[in-house]
């Protein structure tokens, strides 16, 4: 317990964040219950706290600098990375956590009654299936994956992620992705289709912890 207490600590710093002590206990819990549902059901890719604070969750954190105020939506939250962690950071903010498989939203229902999280709502469907009430002010993306994007190369997953996002969610919201150096070859500029163009902007995640890059796209 001390030492998950201390390793946070020592990741938040570094994103540079302020973070009550009321937020640190929150994120304390989550990573506590987060590992031990893990154990037993299999919902992570890895069963390294160390690495996971790492790269998860220094990752999510450094997220929140480009998230504008408002309703988020976090599409294939899986185990609520980055819907959960940003939801503590942003208790004034509300989120709906998306996924379509039972054992995640088993583990989101109870972490959201554990921690008493009041800003976020968790919906069991397939993306092709969504409906939302209100125009969010930005989707989340992080692990977000099908057959058919799985066979695309990057600039061609983010115009299918795009159309497939504008097609079950209207209105204007920025799309953010989480991504590796693969999201270079994108332009500022990308053609959807012959009617619409979506400007794309790099951001570069400035991690001591790894020698390769990470990068949040956001696209609008």
């Amino acid at each position: 317990m001390i030492k998950l207490k201390k390793q946070l600590e020592d990741v938040i710093l570094i994103t540079g964040q302020d973070v009550s002590n009321y937020q640190l206990s929150l994120f304390h819990d989550y990573v506590d219950i987060l590992f031990k549902w893990h154990e037993k059901h299999n919902i992570l890719s890895t069963r390294n706290v160390e690495y996971f604070l790492k790269r998860d969750f220094f990752d999510t954190v450094s997220f929140v600098g480009h998230l504008p105020d408002g309703l988020h939506v976090d599409v294939g939250t899986g185990a609520g990375i980055p819907g959960i962690i940003l939801s503590i950071l942003r208790n004034n903010n509300n989120f709906i956590l998306v996924d379509r498989r039972e054992k995640a939203i088993r583990f989101l229902e109870h972490v959201k009654i554990k921690l008493n999280l009041q800003n976020i709502d968790i919906v069991k469907t397939d993306i092709n299936n969504l409906n939302v009430d209100s125009i969010p002010n930005s989707i989340l993306i992080k692990n977000f994956s099908n057959k058919v994007v799985s066979k695309m190369n990057f600039i061609q997953k983010v115009k299918y992620l795009y159309k497939l996002m504008k097609s079950r969610i209207k209105g204007r919201y920025k799309i953010l992705m989480i991504t590796g150096s693969n999201a270079l070859v994108i332009p500022n500029i990308i053609k959807i289709d012959d009617r619409i163009n979506a400007k794309c902007t790099m951001h570069k995640i400035e991690t001591p912890f790894f020698p390769t890059n990470r990068f949040i796209l956001e696209i609008l």
